[in-house]
């Protein structure tokens, strides 16, 4: 009885071991997206004819600074953070669009933009910007993003006056 067992037991194993060896790690998409969705108003507005409504994907994380090799670090010059940190990039645009004349609101957008997985786990900021008159009128006070559970779905972006 107690072979059966263990043989069953080692049975399963090499099964269990075989189609691990065939297991793919990797779920990456396709990196070429497209985020749609409408921009809201929280007020009820009548929109000019030169009015221009900017949808953008971005890309806020900080690129990760170097790290300095412990060996030779004590022969690095010091440096003026704050030099630094005003030259560094800012958020990185991914993908835009730029509507203009747009109708009255609800304002649809269709974003096209790339964007890996990676990215999108730690998620990626929407924003919009709608402007007449030479002015941003408008604009998503509200923090919204795209992810990798919702790079498909519609989005809703309420934005609102910028006074």
């Amino acid at each position: 009885m107690k072979n059966k067992f263990l043989s069953a037991a080692g049975i399963l194993a090499a099964l269990l071991s075989a189609g691990c060896g065939h297991l793919s790690l990797d779920t990456a998409g396709n990196p070429d997206r497209v985020l749609n969705g409408t921009v809201e108003f929280s007020d009820k507005v009548v929109l000019p004819p030169d009015t221009e409504v900017r949808v953008s994907v971005v890309d806020q994380t900080p690129p990760n600074p170097a790290t300095p090799d412990p060996a030779t670090s004590a022969t690095l010059p010091t440096f003026n953070r704050q030099a630094v940190a005003a030259s560094a990039p800012g958020p990185e645009v991914l993908g835009e669009q730029t509507i203009r004349n747009p109708g009255p609101p609800p304002v649809a957008f269709h974003v096209e933009y790339t964007a890996d997985d990676d990215r999108l786990r730690h998620g990626l900021a929407i924003e919009v910007r709608v402007s007449y008159g030479g002015t941003v009128r408008f604009f998503n006070a509200t923090q919204y993003a795209v992810s990798l559970n919702d790079v498909s779905d519609l989005h809703q972006v309420w934005v609102e006056p910028s006074h």
